[in-house]
């Protein structure tokens, strides 16, 4: 606006010039004595008011550039937040869809674990009535590393759920809920518990205990665990530490219209049979 202004006033100067040199050209002729003081405040006042008319339009030229130059500016300054807004929301959409499908996957793998484990336990019982030592361990140790596999994953969805709320608290969006539910997985403390049951048995046989003392050193890296002695002795425990992140990550419950967490409950209704089977055999069966 400042500019504008400068404009005008240049042009009023301008035609104020002209005007008075002008009329002081006029007064001179019409007296006829036109002398060297005359002609030169002509000249002047024409040169100024040439000036005057060329600083005018320049500042009106500069004006409306400034203008230009300022619009566009703005223009590019609005493109370039559009466009990092765009990517900026391309990036939470991808990771979102991520952890989506991280977490279906390790919720579909830890019925299948549980699942495993119990049958490794029902072997290991098997295993027990024959004395098989070395192969009593391995189906108990093997039944520890899947608990431990199924625990740890729980600890992921667990962080899953917290990332997933957090990346889309601020914006608008239409992705679903978290869909991963406590009520949709089983219960990993029964297997914990059928693991506990099944190494103690082993534990009131000497030779049984025998072998354990050798081999509960051997190192596995599963889990949050170094070694198969502490998968089995902390597992119990670990269970119920990941339960409970769980718990205060995924407060909902089952969405039984998502296919794949429905089909997911459904495993984990069947596993639910196998390990109140184990455990009712395992509390039945007397040691020795």
């Amino acid at each position: 606006m400042k500019v504008s202004y400068v404009a005008k006033a240049g042009f009023f100067t301008a035609a104020a010039g002209i005007v008075l040199s002008a009329f002081a050209t006029g007064i001179r002729y019409d007296n006829t004595a036109v002398d060297a003081r005359t002609i030169g405040l002509t000249l002047i006042f024409g040169s100024v008011s040439v000036t005057a008319v060329l600083f005018s339009i320049t500042m009106t030229i500069l004006s409306k550039k400034a203008k230009a130059v300022h619009k566009r500016r703005q223009a590019d300054s609005d493109r370039a937040n559009y466009e990092r807004a765009l990517a900026e929301a391309a990036e939470v959409e991808k990771r979102a869809n991520a952890l989506l499908e991280s977490s279906y996957i390790e919720a579909e793998s830890i019925p299948i674990e549980l699942e495993h484990a119990c049958d490794a336990l029902a072997r290991a019982q098997n295993e027990f009535v024959e004395t098989a030592y070395g192969p009593f361990w391995d189906e108990a140790e093997c039944a520890a590393e899947l608990l431990a596999e199924a625990t740890g994953k729980l600890r992921s969805i667990a962080r899953s759920a917290q990332e997933y709320g957090t990346l889309l608290a601020e914006w608008r969006h239409n992705f679903p809920r978290y869909p991963v539910s406590i009520d949709a997985l089983p219960d990993l403390a029964a297997t914990a518990a059928a693991v506990q049951l099944v190494v103690r048995r082993g534990h009131t046989k000497y030779e049984f205990a025998s072998i354990w003392e050798h081999r509960k050193g051997r190192k596995v890296y599963v889990g949050d665990f170094r070694s198969i002695g502490e998968a089995i002795a902390d597992g119990a425990t670990a269970v119920t530490e990941a339960f409970d992140e769980f718990s205060r990550s995924v407060p909902g419950s089952l969405d039984t219209t998502d296919v794949r967490m429905s089909d997911v409950a459904r495993h984990s209704a069947r596993v639910s049979e196998l390990q109140q089977q184990l455990l009712k055999q395992l509390q039945g069966s007397k040691p020795g």
